[in-house]
């Protein structure tokens, strides 16, 4: 790297202070990814947020941020979305083709085929070919682009288990030592609400897996740790912080993919055009309305 090649190298101990706050929220090993990924998370607000809660946690006061919303994200954007004009929800068989003079955008909803035209199209599927290609054709600039995006499989669990007495655990501890739980294994827990013994369970793995094997290391884990009666309710599998490597990133990947931005009547946004939190990926797609509408 360039740290590395002029002498320059982190602590441990540094590396450590930040385990809990990229490990344990969805964004893997800060030795497998660009720096600045990591800079573009912890930017001011946010480590202020991370220090505010340490403290208060410390001094036993209820954090002000971060907090769960009541009926979580989904009901948020749900409410959005209702105060929008026209959303359409529950689609099936979507194809999008772009041509020289417009694109057309065919669906199925309620059984019934749509076919509408629209000027431009605005892509917020994560930018990774597999995702794209089913309902969009590529041209091969932008194949070779997506074809560099990777994402780790990330999967949070729903599950009732008795025996907790905590409200939130980041699982940094294995055999007293602090370090990265072994790939697959859960990373953190939290109950969200008080009134339930539902727990939220993150778990993520480098390395192909599968939900079977998950659960079985999930359900591992809490028996470890005292829980029982475990009983899981939803298991979500997310394509979680798209992002490249150190050398796509040093050979320009990110100028060519603002490059990108309304050709072929098409302009791109989401997690990987600027970070995958809420807050950075609402500043790029303010940016792009800002510059191009």
């Amino acid at each position: 790297s360039w740290a590395v090649a002029r002498a320059l190298r982190a602590s441990r101990r540094r590396k450590v202070a930040f385990m809990p706050a990229t490990f344990c929220y969805g964004y893997g090993d800060i030795d497998n990814y660009a720096a600045g990924y990591g800079l573009k998370y912890m930017k001011k607000y946010n480590f202020e947020a991370l220090v505010s809660v340490l403290l208060r946690e410390q001094l036993g006061l209820d954090p002000v941020w971060p907090r769960s919303l009541t009926g979580g994200f989904q009901l948020l954007f749900e409410r959005i979305a209702g105060a929008l004009p026209d959303v359409r929800t529950g689609v099936s068989d979507l194809a999008i083709d772009r041509r020289p003079d417009g694109v057309t955008v065919t669906f199925t909803r309620d059984g019934e085929s749509h076919s509408e035209e629209f000027d431009e199209v605005i892509v917020t599927v994560a930018q990774e070919t597999a995702l794209l290609e089913p309902f969009l054709e590529l041209t091969d600039e932008e194949r070779a682009l997506f074809d560099q995006v990777v994402h780790d499989q990330y999967f949070t669990v729903a599950v009732d288990a008795s025996g907790f007495t905590a409200e939130e655990l980041y699982i940094l501890l294995q055999d007293g030592t602090y370090g990265l739980p072994e790939d697959g294994d859960p990373v953190s827990f939290i109950r969200h609400f008080e009134e339930t013994d539902t727990l939220v369970m993150y778990c993520y793995a480098s390395t192909p897996t599968t939900e079977a094997d998950i659960l079985e290391r999930m359900k591992a884990s809490i028996t470890r740790m005292g829980g029982s009666d475990i009983d899981v309710k939803a298991t979500y599998e997310w394509a979680y912080f798209p992002h490249v490597s150190p050398d796509a990133l040093r050979a320009g990947f990110y100028d060519d993919l603002h490059l990108l931005q309304s050709r072929n009547r098409t302009y791109w946004s989401g997690g990987l055009l600027n970070f995958e939190d809420v807050e950075n990926t609402i500043t790029y797609s303010k940016f792009l309305v800002d510059t191009y509408f």
